[in-house]
Parts: structure tokens; sequence; C-alpha cells
């Protein structure tokens, strides 16, 4: 399974963050209503966590560029190697198209060697370039219960944002 984190940029999360940090740890924005969603969310989930599910929130600086921008770093410094002794592939963010995204200022901040970004099922997604071939063989299947999950996301912010 591909190590995968959520990134919610959004301000107006619409969606279901417990189903979501079932697949993969979720990190969110905390904007007046994506704290209020993510303080019922931490109180209805009564699992323990791991690295690579869950949730955690993140306060902002600025915009929501520019809060993305200040968390991304220390997110990928979390996933990298915790629980699950493997460090994250993929990155989706919510909440930003992927030419609205500085690539070079990206790979700095995450550290890391050279990393792609893309816009798919309408999310944008950073991954590890040396993965890059891997994951063309590995291509979801569309009716698969992570792919499913990723269309009900994008389909919860496009409805919530107007984009």
């Amino acid at each position: 399974m591909t190590e995968s984190v959520y990134i919610v940029a959004e301000g107006y999360f619409a969606g279901d963050l417990v189903e979501l940090s079932f697949e993969s740890h979720v990190w969110v924005w905390l904007t007046p209503h994506n704290r209020a969603m993510y303080e019922a969310a931490i109180e209805r989930d009564e699992r323990s966590h791991a690295s690579r599910c869950g949730l955690s929130g993140y306060e902002g600086r600025g915009d929501a560029l520019e809060s993305l921008h200040a968390i991304i770093g220390v997110v990928g410094e979390h996933h990298y190697g915790q629980a699950t002794k493997k460090a994250w592939e993929e990155i989706w963010i919510l909440g930003f198209a992927s030419t609205e995204l500085d690539a070079s200022r990206m790979q700095h901040e995450l550290e890391v060697g050279e990393i792609i970004i893309s816009d798919e099922q309408g999310l944008v997604v950073i991954r590890r370039s040396t993965n890059s071939a891997q994951q063309q063989d590995d291509v979801l299947p569309k009716n698969s219960a992570y792919s499913i999950l990723l269309q009900k996301l994008a389909f919860g912010w496009k409805r919530f944002s107007g984009r």
C-alpha cells in the first residue's frame, strides 16, 4: 500500500474527517469552521492512532497558501519513517490546483530530491520522483476503496468551494 498523507488546506472543509483518517493520516488547517469539524471528529473517533492514520490540526500563518507552505515540511518530516518504517510516497492536498503551487518551494520545504506535482481526481498530489516509474504501474482501479474515498473527498471540496 502506498504511504499517503492528506492535507486539508481548504478553509471550509465539508467532508468526513474520520472516514478519511481511516485510510491515511490527515492534517487539517484549523480555520474556525475546520476547527469545529476537527474537534468533533476527534471526539467521535476512539481509535488509538499510529502515524500512518489519524488526524492532526495545524494553525494557519496568513492565507491558505502560506499556511500550507508553513506546514508541508513538518508533515514531510513527521511521515518520514515513523511507525510504519516507511517514508511518505504521496501527499494529497485539498484546496489548490497544481498550478497554484510553487514546486521548487515545496521541494525545499519537504527537503527531498525532485518531486512531481499533478492534479488527480480533483486534488493535488505531490510524489517523490524516485517512485514515479513504479507508481505509473500502480494505477488505482476506479472502483477501489481508496479511489472511491478520493472521489468523495474531491466531490465534497468542489461542492462547497465552488471550484
